[in-house]
């Protein structure tokens, strides 16, 4: 009879565990990346907090972590353009953002 309320408790406290782990779909949780377009690399890219180092022209980086709110962004092409502007990220639940620097330089966000 222990054994068998040992197990059940064992058993209740491994699901109890795993149900823990699923997203409250009412706390914001927000993830960015970036796409350049433009004609040159961007170094230094960095939204708030978040770093992505040298964004090569052409490429899109993987999503980072981003806080809720807004967030200065900043980078500078080897050319000496550069890079400013503000992201704002808001919303409860999973939200996934890409900002992308056009060809003409200039910056846009969509909600993925």
């Amino acid at each position: 009879m222990i054994r068998s309320a040992f197990w059940i408790g064992l058993t209740a406290l491994l699901l109890a565990g795993c149900a823990a782990n699923v997203t409250d779909p009412t706390v914001a949780d927000h993830s960015i990346r970036m796409r350049n377009n433009f004609i040159e690399s961007i170094n230094d890219v960095k939204i708030g907090a978040v770093e992505f180092g040298t964004v090569s022209s052409g490429a899109l980086t993987s999503y980072k972590a981003l806080a809720e709110g807004s967030h200065a962004m900043s980078g500078t092409t080897p050319g000496g353009a550069k890079l400013t502007g503000t992201v704002s990220v808001s919303g409860t639940g999973v939200h996934k953002w890409t900002v992308t620097i056009a060809n003409t330089g200039e910056a846009s966000m969509a909600q993925d």
